[in-house]
């Protein structure tokens, strides 16, 4: 071959591998990371999975606990009324008024017991299922039924409790029966829920998932597809070795669920473990549809390799537009989904607001005298109910900010606000479940502080949220510290503003290191029984949280556990107008 031939060889080889080599590395770089990106994306979505079904076990505990003080209120109540108190003195129950009682509360067991009851003895009247027998249970649940029974009456207190067995698990509310003088003890009313597949199809259809109750390597109750062969992970003991489990099932109809399996907390104390499944076909379906695009392109470009650079960079661009619109359909599925919920949250709080207004109203109306004198113990009676349609009223509005927050529907009004003002009548209105406990309370607020530009509802609403969490969660005896100072402050991926910064800070219990990071979760509560021992839904702080953000603030915390918790939030300063 001459010099000038052997030349252009090279040179048309050099042109050629120009064109080759960066589609070359382009292929090699998909080939890599396509399976990497595969991965990523499985294992991302798994996370939030696990994430959204543990916030769903968490709200099985709330409803459990939720149950727990129905049925104790239930006994409660229906040991106040003439008929039982009569059927002590007569030694004959009438089975229809105590059937009928029954029913109304909704109950599944009203039984009466003697004062002189004794492990072993019967009932002196049951009230349970209508059955050819009564409901096999396990020793475990009959001696926690006895023992609440004893503690009743020699306490002369409403106590309850939750047993959880393979047979007849319940949830028990115990309360006494007083003589009509209140001097004696006659006897003991027990209210509850059986726990069985009625009640778990119950809870399963309020969070949308499937649910399961296991106890000592045995499942207790459940809604879980038994032909998904989950209880291979109970009977063999990994999870009470491992304590949470994140696994994916198949069921008999061949579709995909999550599984997220952890203890189960009801008032401190672990009474098993909570599994709940969630189907995940349209998350997998995305997983599919990323790796069928992946493969589509790594294909597409070792075919445009042969013929032409330009054929491949154009096909490149088709798939990742088809994948784009098909994860942004994926995403608003999931929206839509998750919207319908929150409109059916707010739906029921709305339903739920009539009857508790009409049981206030009429309550307040028979304390202010209108229905004629009332006895000290009917007194007592009327400011029972009203705390306790005052407890639902907060949590019925906390369920319906959560659903206006989730759907984008929350309204924000925002004005001129003294925050001096506002934080006095919040403090003046709190004064006297201060005073109860005994507790010190200081403020420092200057004089000079400027106004800030926010709604001034919300602003009551999250001080108020801060002030009760500093009383609730700070000891007889304790001091609570109220500071607002003006600064300029720079929230988080945000530029430095002029805000106000409120400072509520007490010495009460604290939070552990791994409390502190669940404490803005929905429907989280400490397991902590100091902690427990206060009432509360889980809500607020998320409320809170998402109110101060969306009026262009932030907050955060500093907490040591058993020293004291101290939270700081802003508002941006009003600013002059131009």
């Amino acid at each position: 071959m001459s010099n000038s031939n052997r030349f252009a060889a090279q040179k048309y080889l050099s042109i050629r591998w120009k064109l080759i080599l960066p589609l070359a590395i382009v292929i090699l770089i998909v080939l890599i990371l396509s399976p990497l990106t595969s991965q990523m994306v499985t294992r991302r979505i798994e996370q939030e999975a696990d994430r959204r079904l543990g916030e769903s076990a968490a709200s099985v505990e709330g409803l459990f606990e939720n149950s727990e003080y129905l049925a104790t209120s239930g006994a409660s109540l229906v040991s106040t009324q003439p008929e039982i108190l009569q059927a002590f003195y007569q030694g004959k129950p009438s089975e229809g008024a105590i059937l009928k009682l029954r029913e109304s509360l909704r109950l599944q067991e009203l039984s009466l017991y003697s004062a002189d009851f004794k492990p072993g003895h019967p009932a002196m009247f049951y009230g349970g299922p209508v059955v050819t027998r009564r409901p096999q249970v396990s020793e475990d649940i009959t001696q926690i039924r006895e023992t609440l029974l004893q503690t009743a009456l020699k306490d002369g207190k409403s106590t309850s409790g939750i047993a959880i067995a393979p047979q007849g698990s319940q949830i028990i509310g115990v309360a006494p029966v007083r003589s009509q003088d209140g001097s004696q003890i006659v006897g003991a009313v027990l209210a509850s829920f059986y726990m069985d597949d009625a009640f778990i199809a119950g809870i399963s259809q309020i969070i949308g998932a499937d649910i399961g109750i296991v106890k000592n390597n045995k499942v207790i109750v459940s809604s879980i597809d038994a032909g998904s062969n989950y209880e291979h992970m109970v009977n063999d003991g990994s999870l009470a070795q491992r304590g949470t489990i994140n696994e994916t099932l198949t069921y008999k109809n061949g579709q995909q669920y999550r599984l997220h399996a952890q203890p189960l907390m009801i008032s401190g104390e672990t009474q098993g473990y909570v599994l709940v499944a969630q189907p995940i076909e349209e998350l997998f379906a995305v997983i599919r549809d990323v790796q069928t695009i992946l493969l589509g392109i790594s294909l597409i470009f070792t075919l445009a390799a042969l013929w032409f650079w330009i054929t491949a960079l154009l096909a490149f661009t088709r798939p990742l537009t088809q994948l784009t619109e098909e994860l942004a359909e994926a995403r608003d599925q999931a929206v839509a989904a998750n919207k319908s919920k929150s409109e059916f949250i707010s739906t029921v709080s709305h339903e739920l607001k009539i009857p508790m207004t009409s049981i206030k109203g009429y309550s307040d109306l028979m304390i202010a005298g209108a229905t004629g004198p009332m006895t000290d113990k009917q007194m007592d009676f009327l400011n029972i109910i009203g705390t306790n349609v005052s407890r639902m009223a907060t949590l019925v509005s906390d369920l319906a900010d959560i659903s206006r927050i989730d759907t984008g529907h929350l309204r924000i009004e925002p004005s001129t606000v003294n925050v001096k003002d506002l934080i006095e009548d919040v403090v003046k209105l709190s004064k006297n479940q201060f005073e109860q406990k005994k507790q010190t309370l200081s403020i420092d607020i200057p004089a000079d502080l400027p106004k800030v530009w926010c709604d001034k509802n919300r602003l009551r609403q999250i001080m108020t949220n801060l002030v009760s969490n500093a009383n609730k969660y700070t000891q007889e005896g304790g001091t609570i510290f109220i500071q607002a100072v003006r600064k300029m402050h720079a929230c988080d991926g945000q530029e430095a503003q002029d805000v106000v910064q409120v400072k509520v800070q007490d010495n009460g219990f604290g939070m552990s290191p791994e409390d502190q990071g669940k404490l803005f979760s929905k429907f989280f509560r400490s397991a902590d029984e100091q902690v427990r021992a206060e009432p509360g839904t889980g809500l607020g702080l998320s409320i809170t949280k998402n109110l101060i953000e969306l009026q262009k603030g932030c907050i955060w915390f500093e907490s040591e556990y058993r020293k004291g918790t101290t939270f700081y939030f802003t508002i941006p300063v009003q600013q002059p107008e131009n």
